[in-house]
């Protein structure tokens, strides 16, 4: 059974198979960002300030 560090280590030294695998499913780019950074949830929390 393969592991994780094994899985990191070859995207790690093949980066090219990262950018193959995100750019066939650039929904995880999407879900990534989401977790790094939720813009949409900032915007919401504005949106309800400007009430006020």
């Amino acid at each position: 059974m393969v592991t994780a560090e094994e899985i990191k280590k070859v995207l790690m030294e093949n980066p090219s198979m990262l950018v193959d695998v995100l750019t066939s499913r650039p929904e995880i780019i999407y879900q990534a960002l989401m977790k790094l950074a939720p813009w949409q949830e900032l915007y919401v929390k504005i949106d309800e300030l400007k009430k006020y």
